[in-house]
């Protein structure tokens, strides 16, 4: 898409992987590359946290640290590098908007699924003014542990 010069502007689609996730898991599981394309849509799938940054204790956990951004912005120096409100919400869009002139940011859509749908929820109901639509797919988690 675009490695042509395009002069039709594309819808822009941001989806929200889950927890653990990383940006390859929708594009590979969904299939849903095929379906945007016809429809003019690009998706954007960013990943759901910082990786590589060698932080201690960034991988001694599946819910926190590589894989567990949140869409939040931490506030504890050690984990700074986990500003994904910041990126999702303010970077990345700028990002497209200066690179790809031919991408529509101003009719986003954001969806998630599971932590990310709880992101996408979350994101949308703050900037109303960013997004044309929310979908998300939030699950539910019951604890068999009754002192929880």
């Amino acid at each position: 898409m675009f490695g042509k010069t395009r002069t039709i502007i594309t819808r822009v689609l941001y989806w929200l992987s889950g927890l653990t996730c990383n940006d390859d898991n929708f594009i590979i599981k969904s299939g849903a590359q095929r379906v945007a394309s016809t429809e003019g849509i690009a998706l954007i799938v960013p990943d759901t946290s910082p990786r590589g940054l060698n932080v201690e204790g960034e991988a001694n956990s599946y819910d926190f640290g590589v894989g567990a951004g949140f869409y939040l912005n931490a506030t504890i120096e050690r984990w700074k590098n986990w500003q994904m409100y910041d990126y999702r919400v303010k970077e990345l869009p700028k990002v497209l908007s200066d690179n790809f002139p031919q991408l529509d940011t101003s009719r986003a859509s954001i969806s998630g699924h599971s932590t990310g749908g709880h992101g996408a929820l979350t994101i949308y109901l703050k900037n109303l003014d960013k997004y044309k639509f929310q979908h998300s797919h939030l699950c539910a988690n019951e604890k068999s542990d009754d002192t929880l």
